[in-house]
Formats: C-alpha cells, sequence, structure tokens
C-alpha cells in the first residue's frame, strides 16, 4: 500500500506529464471551468506533499523535542552543555556525545581539560555560526560510533528566509531603493507583469518560485513591515497565477532577490553562492 507522501508524488508527477496538455484540450474546446490551474489545484498537491513528509518525518521520530533559541551571547550552549556534558570526565569520556570508545567529546571544554581534547562547541571568540542549527537525538545505539554527526543542508526555501530576515533586521532599507518599501498587491502584479508575457509554467520554474510563494506568506504572517499591506490579499496565490511568466529558475531568483532585499548585491551573491551548490546537489 502506497504512502500518504507515495500517492501525492504520483499525482505530481502526472499533472506534469498529462495536466498541461488536459489544460490546453480545456481551453481549446471552451471549458476553461475543468482546467486544473497551476494556482490552486497543483498548489495543493505541493502543499499536501510538503505537510505529509514532516508528518512522516515525525512519526519515525516520535520523541519529545525541545527547541532553544535565542540571540548570540545569551547562554544557550551553557544551558547545553549542563545536560550534555553532565557527569563526564574532562578528556570526555563519559559525555553525552561520547559513542565511539577511542573518540571521547566534550560539547564545551572544561577549564581542566587538556588541550587535545575535542568539543563539539570550541570557543572562536564571538565568531559564531549563526547559520547552523544543532538538532540532538537521544539514542540508545547508533549504526556508526565513529560518524554520529549527520549534516544536512539548508532547503531553497530555508537560504532565502534567512538573507531575508537579515535584510529586514540588520540593513538600512532605504539605502539600496532610495526609500523603504512595503509592498501593495497592487505594486506586487507590477513587478511580476514586468517578467515577460504569463505562459503555462514549467515545471522547473513552478518548483522554483514554491519557496518564494512559501517565504512571502511566512514574512505577511510575522508582520514584516516590508509585506504587511499583503496581509489577507492571498499574495501567494498571485505569484501562483503568474507562474508562466518566468523563463526560467534563474528569473525567480532574480526577481527574489528584487522581491525581498531590494536586489541589493552583496545579498544576491551571497544568495547566488548556496543556492548553485545545492541545484548541484540535487
Amino acid at each position: 500500500m502506497n504512502s500518504l507522501l507515495e500517492t501525492f508524488d504520483t499525482f505530481i508527477e502526472w499533472y506534469w506529464s498529462n495536466g498541461a496538455e488536459r489544460n490546453q484540450h480545456c481551453m481549446e474546446n471552451g471549458h476553461p471551468q475543468y482546467e486544473l490551474s497551476p494556482s490552486s489545484w497543483t498548489w495543493q498537491l505541493y502543499e499536501g506533499r510538503r505537510k505529509a513528509r514532516i508528518s512522516e518525518v515525525g512519526m519515525l521520530r516520535n520523541k519529545p523535542a525541545l527547541a532553544i533559541w535565542g540571540p548570540s551571547q545569551v547562554g544557550k550552549s551553557t544551558l547545553l552543555v549542563r545536560y550534555l556534558d553532565g557527569g563526564a570526565k574532562n578528556n570526555g569520556y563519559g559525555s553525552g556525545l561520547h559513542w565511539d570508545e577511542n573518540t571521547p567529546i566534550l560539547f564545551e571544554k572544561k577549564a581542566d581539560s587538556p588541550d587535545e581534547v575535542l568539543t563539539w562547541n570550541p570557543y572562536n571568540f564571538g565568531a559564531d555560526a549563526s547559520a547552523c542549527i544543532t538538532c540532538f537525538h537521544i539514542e540508545d545505539s547508533i549504526d556508526h560510533a565513529k560518524h554520529p554527526v549527520g549534516i544536512r543542508l539548508a532547503s531553497a526555501k530555508q537560504i532565502l528566509h534567512a538573507i531575508s530576515c537579515g535584510y529586514l533586521t540588520e540593513c538600512r532599507l532605504d539605502e539600496t531603493a532610495g526609500e523603504t518599501v512595503s509592498w501593495s498587491l497592487e505594486e506586487l502584479e507590477k513587478l511580476l507583469q514586468d517578467q515577460g508575457k504569463n505562459k503555462p509554467p514549467t515545471r522547473e520554474t513552478f518548483e522554483a518560485l514554491l519557496p518564494v510563494v512559501e517565504l512571502v506568506e511566512n514574512l505577511v504572517d510575522e508582520g514584516a513591515n516590508r509585506f504587511c499591506r499583503l496581509r489577507g490579499k492571498s499574495a501567494g496565490r498571485l505569484l501562483l497565477r503568474y507562474a508562466g511568466v518566468f523563463d526560467s529558475p534563474d528569473a525567480v531568483r532574480i526577481f527574489a532577490a528584487k522581491l525581498f532585499w531590494d536586489d541589493a548585491d552583496a545579498l544576491t551573491d551571497l544568495h547566488k553562492d548556496p543556492s548553485s551548490k545545492l541545484q548541484e546537489m540535487e
């Protein structure tokens, strides 16, 4: 029996194999009401798959969880070290991170620890890895004791979100555009129309637009000043209705840079590097 995730995958594959042709027949035969619209029907498939994936992962790890969030230097590591290194020797033996017998490790170096002790969170003179989110799991055993750390790269949406929030909170918003931008629905639609003629979207460009849609809706819900005028205006659906104006994923990225950070050169370059690396690995 197929999982819910596999069912959504099957419908999405069917849509891109047959849906566009079906929509064309509907238009040619005067039945546009039967068209499977990318901005509603197809979007709901992708949203369903996204939620099914979250649910599936959650079922695999059906354990209590605790999140710790806070600005730099407020004591997050100090809190964690009391738990992860509780009862450990100064050389790392017995810590919560010690799996391989020959590789003792501490979360944070103790005052009397030897210089060569391996530490997960070494003092870095305030140069924190702010783009790194660490998730610890309680396990009774692991498959690869010598390699207990898994690395998961940020998604396209997470990369966009990090840079967008950095721009909104850390930058002078009037320097690039000459004014502080707060998008209205009319201005957003004009920006979309400026991209070109709206045609049936390709799968490649539609999927490249999905993280942009999701992030816009997140920022609207968060009340960000740049997007507060879009509250209750279905901005995400508007973006999807114009999915066909983009000729390529690169065109979507150029649009996103304008939408989220006024195409500030430094941030556009910053976004380009991890996004390209992610695309190469997919």
